[in-house]
């Protein structure tokens, strides 16, 4: 009996995520993410585009690369549950580990030019806290 609950709960899931509460994003490369429509609204331009036409499924993104929307899919999926870090600014620290929760440290405990791309991307997306977090990562690295 307990698989068969399982599997319906993972057909629920299913349901719902292929329902009208989800949004389809497409990398420059066109590599597809579907994402909750919750999640996705973090960023001002996804839910403008969305909002101003109610039929949109799927939004290009040209100018962002496969690799970076991955971790901004896993990122804003991860903050569904978790509130956005606030950043005080100036940083109360040049450490991130005493202003930042561990996911966000890692998310960003990346190469300079992921970490690059990924402020471009969520300047690109209007992602505030995104670019936030992205930008005290620069910021902690020059101190």
């Amino acid at each position: 009996r307990r698989v068969h609950g399982d599997r319906i709960n993972r057909i629920i899931e299913v349901h719902i995520m292929s329902g009208s509460d989800t949004i389809v994003l497409l990398s420059a490369e066109r590599v597809k993410y579907t994402i909750s429509k919750r999640a996705a609204y973090a960023s001002e331009l996804v839910k403008t585009i969305a909002e101003g036409d109610s039929e949109t499924r799927e939004i290009e993104l040209p100018n962002v690369k496969n690799e970076i929307l991955a971790r901004i899919v896993e990122y804003l999926n991860y903050h569904l549950n978790e509130a956005f870090p606030t950043i005080e600014k100036p940083l109360r620290s040049n450490d991130l580990e005493d202003v930042v929760s561990s996911f966000d440290l890692k998310f960003v405990n990346v190469d300079h030019e992921t970490l690059y791309e990924m402020i471009i991307a969520a300047n690109y997306l209007d992602i505030k806290p995104l670019l936030e977090l992205t930008c005290a990562q620069i910021a902690c690295e020059i101190n």
